[in-house]
């Protein structure tokens, strides 16, 4: 586990929460809060950083099967995406009025298939942030055989610079309609392969320059120097066509942060080690798939209720809330059902 790296994914997620507020208070309709979707950038790209430094050599090795790599991926994202979703259906009852129309939203989530139907009350349908896990998925079926394709850096610059050059002349061509480049660039799972091969990439120049020698001084220099960075492409962001911010905008500064704080060596790199920011990093796959539920269940009950809380304070509750379900989740539900599936797995020889 890299520490800095895990307390950076709950700090994503936060940016990820913030920018869906608007729903509880018009305060969030802010840039500094909306731009917050660059958070799901980063998840992806830090996907492909991660799972190659996990996997890559032992599946090259044949230390671990490609099954055995799918069920551990598998065991990890799916059990929990099947209780929001059951939470969600729950929340959406008014849905099934029209019982074909539910069905066929439903059966999608289901599997994890709504971001590869191009149309937005699909892919954003019950718990809405969970079209991102169809990506995930797309990444870690291909992944063992992506490890064999790029043999090579070389190969891996190839087809990136190709898909780079794909994606960014689609974009020159695409209006800006919020609707169509959700469709086209921010959810489309084939599109997002881009981030998850850069992710691969900065795994490729991190394993060749982890070891130089770097002195505290120069790698909190460098770690200041890539969150400055990255502060200037966000709050400069509105400057851009939203066309662009979808994806392609963030690749330099998303991989930036990753990369330098994989290294773990400067002055921010301590504050983010500290055991808390890493624990809430541990969790932050439950706070990403549980604030849109919390957030629907707030707004409804306030609606109700004919109150209008101070941002703030719905905030704090938004909050507090997510990180008691999701602490919860982790401990009783995602770590035991985790185990349990792998058990079952191998109980059939799969693993």
């Amino acid at each position: 586990m890299i520490k800095t790296l895990t307390s950076l994914r709950f700090m994503f997620a936060l940016m990820v929460i913030l920018s869906h507020c608007i729903s509880i208070s018009t305060s969030f309709d802010q840039h500094i809060f909306q731009e917050g979707f660059v958070g799901v950038s980063f998840f992806f790209v830090l996907s492909g950083f991660i799972i190659s430094y996990s996997y890559k050599k032992r599946l090259l090795e044949k230390n671990i099967s490609k099954h055995q790599f799918w069920i551990a991926r598998l065991a990890r994202i799916y059990p929990l995406h099947l209780a929001t979703l059951f939470f969600a259906v729950l929340l959406h009852l008014e849905i099934w009025q029209n019982t074909w129309r539910g069905i066929c939203h439903f059966i999608p989530n289901l599997f994890l298939l709504q971001a590869f139907i191009p149309e937005q009350s699909f892919y954003y349908s019950f718990n809405s942030p969970s079209w991102s896990l169809c990506c995930e998925m797309l990444f870690y079926a291909l992944f063992p055989v992506f490890i064999q394709w790029f043999s090579s850096i070389r190969k891996l610059l190839a087809v990136l610079f190709v898909l780079m050059t794909i994606i960014l002349t689609g974009m020159a061509y695409t209006p800006q309609d919020q609707t169509l480049v959700n469709t086209i660039w921010y959810v489309n799972p084939f599109f997002r392969l881009c981030d998850f091969f850069i992710g691969m990439l900065l795994l490729e120049f991190y394993e060749r320059y982890r070891h130089i020698h770097l002195s505290y001084k120069k790698a909190s220099l460098f770690e200041i120097l890539a969150s400055v960075i990255f502060l200037v492409f966000y709050l400069s962001a509105n400057s851009f066509s939203i066309v662009y911010r979808a994806s392609s905008y963030y690749w330099i500064p998303v991989s930036l942060v990753v990369f330098v704080f994989a290294l773990q060596r400067g002055c921010i790199s301590k504050l983010l080690s500290n055991k808390y920011l890493v624990y809430l990093g541990k969790i932050s796959f439950g706070v990403y798939m549980f604030h849109f539920l919390v957030l629907d269940v707030l707004v409804r009950v306030t609606h109700k209720m004919g109150l209008e809380l101070y941002a703030p304070t719905s905030f704090a509750i938004l909050i507090l809330i997510t990180l008691l379900l999701s602490s919860l989740s982790f401990h009783y539900f995602e770590k035991p059902v985790n185990l349990w599936v792998k058990k079952q797995f191998k109980k059939t020889h799969l693993i």
